[in-house]
């Protein structure tokens, strides 16, 4: 089952009592094995940190996790190669930016046992390339500054590389995502 564009503008609208409550830079990622979108963390409006997870059917929302990672400016992603949700960085309920990477089995998230990879950041771009079988991530904000780098993780592996330095500049706050029609 899919979920359509009509179902995604109407998300939660028809249980209001059964629904994540407000916030912000969250992360949601589609699972077409499952047909089903995550919804993982965020910040309130009062700035109270999220670590809840929330799946969505195209009709109804279900609370699958109430306690996960808590954090906000995160990036997430299907990785259509093991069928997994991961995420990566973001802000912690401290306050300190993160550089780990955690993964969804359905029921909890894992933290993933991953060598050095980007710095500790949030605001990083993310999507995964289906031709290679990895994510890659774009720049962020860390403790240095705007970030232009460019990393790729395989899963599989659970392996960072660095590809250097993006040709499209230092970038913070912005989305990425891959174009199956011409293999980018």
């Amino acid at each position: 089952m899919g979920i359509t564009y009509r179902q995604l503008a109407h998300l939660g609208q028809e249980d209001a009592d059964n629904q994540p409550p407000a916030r912000s830079y969250h992360a949601m990622a589609y699972d077409p094995t499952r047909g089903t979108v995550l919804l993982f963390g965020g910040l309130t409006g009062s700035n109270q940190k999220l670590g809840d997870t929330w799946e969505w059917n195209g009709t109804t929302w279900t609370q699958v996790g109430v306690t996960g990672p808590t954090r906000y400016c995160h990036v997430m992603w299907f990785d259509s190669t093991r069928n997994r949700i991961l995420i990566f960085g973001g802000i912690g309920p401290t306050g300190a930016r993160l550089s780990d990477v955690q993964e969804w089995n359905g029921t909890s998230w894992i933290q993933v046992s991953a060598p050095a990879g980007p710095s500790a950041r949030y605001g990083t771009a993310v999507a995964f390339d289906a031709s290679t079988n990895r994510a890659v991530l774009v720049g962020g904000l860390d403790g240095t500054g705007v970030r232009s780098d460019t990393w790729t993780f395989d899963g599989a592996s659970a392996q960072w590389s660095s590809l250097g330095v993006s040709s499209c500049g230092s970038r913070y706050q912005t989305s990425a995502a891959y174009d199956t029609v011409r293999d980018r």
